[in-house]
């Protein structure tokens, strides 16, 4: 892997140096939202070139790059650290460039789509992000009308606007993220396609923890809420009516869960109840993984452990010995994993990822109240 450090004109970089063997403990990173998150690396440099490091180098463009692979990492040095025993720095993903500068916009009249609303936010106000928006898939669903009067950050406008999910039934989560080049992504949470394949074999020593916990498993949930509507009374409270899941509840037994809410509409309440249960039903997972060695992609080729990005749907192929129901990729929360951080460790050659799991429906729902 080489290291290579830019100018600040990310259009038409200038290479100011070649950083390949003069730079040790690098640790990267990719997240959603966000896309590449993180470059952690130590120069080895003379103090007094520390120095000078801080001095010149802020929004420098570090690209790490592969030669047979391309782009591995890409962002702009943000935090020098010059000290007596050396220097430490630290470069972010252009992600952070949509931090830079506030959107204002009312988005009425017409229909907007997310979609529509991060391009018009990005083409305005993100001058760093490429005007590339082909990669940027349409949600398909109307969440006009939107104001955005408050100096928010373009990033804080993406962000809110990607919880509103899309016109699907259910509604899936969708992920921003700004990869090579520049160029943005948008994109739901898909699962029907692995990425990549590891073995336990490949899971480095001590590397992989796993936990199934039934402490927040509810399977009948009830919703209390305020009236909104003024004929009922400002703040009235209320109660839905009682859902249930019978094939959880026959398994687990009864356990009641009571959700409260702010002020909702009836038909508000009755889905943030349902998705709350559908996110409950069942035992919560939490699992993360460290890896070594090699990773094997879609088309069974061999390749390196920093190309897994967030957003990449990876399986564990014999974490679980395998059965029917596990025959066709799922986000099975077992094996099957939708990435949401990966930290890769150079001198290591280790990857940490962070897996994503079934369920944030109520979170979508209870945002959607606001378009009622």
């Amino acid at each position: 892997m080489q290291f290579y450090l830019y100018d600040r004109d990310y259009a038409s970089p200038t290479l100011a140096q070649d950083l390949t063997h003069r730079i040790q403990r690098v640790r990267m990173g990719t997240a959603l939202n966000g896309g590449f998150s993180f470059c952690d690396f130590e120069p080895r440099l003379p103090t007094r070139d520390a120095f000078y490091w801080a001095e010149k180098y802020h929004y420098y463009r570090l690209l790490a790059y592969d030669a047979w692979e391309g782009t591995v990492w890409e962002g702009r040095i943000e935090d020098i650290y010059p000290g007596e025993l050396g220097m430490r720095v630290r470069a972010l993903g252009f992600w952070s460039s949509c931090f830079d500068q506030v959107h204002q916009e009312n988005y009425w009249h017409t229909a907007w789509t997310a979609t529509e609303i991060v391009q018009d936010t990005l083409g305005d106000d993100c001058p760093d992000i490429a005007a590339n928006y082909t990669n940027l898939q349409d949600t398909a669903l109307d969440i006009a009308p939107q104001t955005f009067n408050d100096y928010e950050k373009c990033g804080q406008v993406i962000d809110a606007v990607l919880k509103l999910g899309d016109n699907q039934t259910p509604p899936r989560k969708w992920y921003f993220a700004v990869w090579e080049a520049r160029v943005p992504y948008l994109f739901p949470r898909v699962t029907d396609e692995v990425d990549w394949e590891m073995e336990l074999r490949d899971v480095a020593a001590g590397g992989l923890t796993l936990s199934r916990s039934a402490r927040n498993l509810w399977n009948r949930v009830i919703a209390l809420y305020s009236a909104i509507d003024p004929t009922e009374g400002p703040g009235a409270r209320k109660a839905t009516a009682w859902a249930e899941d019978t094939d959880s509840s026959g398994i687990y037994g009864d356990r009641e869960y009571v959700l409260s809410l702010a002020g909702m509409s009836d038909a508000g309440a009755d889905a943030a109840r349902d998705a709350a249960l559908e996110d409950m039903k069942e035992p919560s997972q939490y699992t993360t993984a460290r890896f070594s060695g090699w990773a094997w992609d879609a088309g069974k080729r061999r390749r390196p452990l920093y190309m897994i990005r967030a957003g990449d749907v990876l399986r564990i192929r014999d974490l679980v010995p395998e059965e029917a129901m596990f025959s066709t990729p799922k986000l099975d929360s077992l094996r099957t994993f939708f990435l949401l951080e990966t930290e890769y460790d150079v001198d290591r050659n280790t990857l940490c990822v962070m897996p994503d799991f079934e369920g944030g429906l109520l979170d979508i729902m209870i945002a959607r109240e606001s378009l009622r």
